[in-house]
């Protein structure tokens, strides 16, 4: 199964979803109090990348049906980068909370982006490896 090219691809979009959420967990919530914000706001900020990948998964999944899934995973790496450069201090961009709020809504997009085309290309992947063994696919399938 992993030697399938999509599989793969599906994976790093995952891991790679996984991997800018995992970064922000320590780092932004220090962040945040060092701007001298209450820990109610850094709270909120990741409240809302939750919000906007409930809001996003929609909108990903009604461009999976018109568009091939990698256009879509490598066009959630890109907003991905977006968004980094949005949270991170970066010097053409002020340091404020609600630009910093920006970058946690638009990571979220991107992780419903990279999240929602990446199951139906393992589904598919794990389908064509094991299709001599329907026992096995129910398994892996769910």
């Amino acid at each position: 199964m992993l030697k399938n090219r999509k599989t793969i691809a599906a994976l790093l979009a995952n891991v790679a979803t996984y991997i800018a959420t995992i970064y922000l967990d320590p780092i932004l919530s220090v962040h945040l109090v060092s701007l001298g914000l209450a820990k109610e706001y850094t709270g909120f900020a990741f409240a809302c990348n939750g919000l906007s990948l409930a809001l996003g998964s929609p909108l990903a999944g009604y461009l999976c049906d018109r568009l091939k899934y990698k256009y879509i995973m490598a066009g959630g790496l890109l907003v991905n980068v977006v968004a980094l450069l949005f949270i991170g201090p970066i010097d053409f961009l002020p340091n404020q909370y609600w630009v910093i709020m920006v970058g946690m809504l638009i990571i979220g997009l991107s992780q419903s982006l990279l999240g929602v085309p990446a199951i139906p290309e393992i589904i598919a992947a794990t389908s064509e490896h094991y299709k001599d063994h329907p026992q096995e696919l129910e398994i892996m399938q769910g």
